[in-house]
C-alpha cells in the first residue's frame, strides 16, 4: 500500500506549491507504523483472506473491502460468515486461527499465517485499478475454490 501512495504522490506533486516531503524508500524502513487490526468472519473458517489497510477498522466500508466482498458473495457464492477476513495495518503474525487455506492479498512479505496452505495473490488496490492484475485475482479465487 505504501508504494502505491508514493506513485500517486510522485504524480501529484507538481500541483503543490510549496512541495510535498517524501521519505525516501529506504528510509521507510526505519519507519515503525503500529499495529492496528480487525477481523471479520468466522475464526473457524477454513478460508482467510489477509491484507494490509491503512484502516482496518473500516476494511469493509473501503473500495478495497467492497471488492473483496463482492468476490466473497457474487464470485465464490459464499457468505461472509463462511470465511476469515484478517486486515491489519502492517504484516504481522495471525494468533488464534488455522484456515485450510490462508490468501494473502498483496505480494509484501512478513505474514506468518499458522498451519495450512498460504497463496499469495494481487493487491485488492491494485485489482481496482489494473485490469490484469483484476484477472490475476478471479484467476487465483479460481484456484482457491478448486482446493476447498
Amino acid at each position: 500500500m505504501i508504494n502505491e501512495c508514493i506513485k500517486y504522490l510522485e504524480s501529484v506533486a507538481q500541483n503543490y506549491k510549496t512541495g510535498i516531503k517524501l521519505i525516501p524508500k529506504a528510509e521507510l524502513k526505519n519507519i515503525d507504523i503500529p499495529l492496528v487490526s480487525n477481523f471479520y468472519g468466522s475464526k473457524d473458517a477454513k478460508l482467510f483472506f489477509v491484507t494490509a489497510h491503512s484502516d482496518p477498522e473500516h476494511f469493509l466500508e473501503s473500495p478495497e473491502g467492497e471488492l473483496l466482498q463482492a468476490a466473497i458473495q457474487k464470485g465464490m457464492k459464499l457468505s461472509l460468515d463462511d470465511v476469515g477476513i484478517y486486515c491489519a495495518s502492517k504484516p504481522t503474525k495471525l494468533e488464534g486461527c488455522t484456515p485450510t487455506i490462508a490468501l494473502i492479498l498483496g505480494k509484501e512479505g512478513g505474514w506468518e499465517v499458522g498451519g495450512g496452505e498460504v497463496i499469495s495473490t494481487e493487491a485488492l488496490f491494485n485489482s481496482l485499478t489494473n485490469q490484469q492484475a483484476k484477472k490475476q485475482f478471479w484467476h487465483d479465487l479460481q484456484l482457491v475454490m478448486t482446493k476447498l
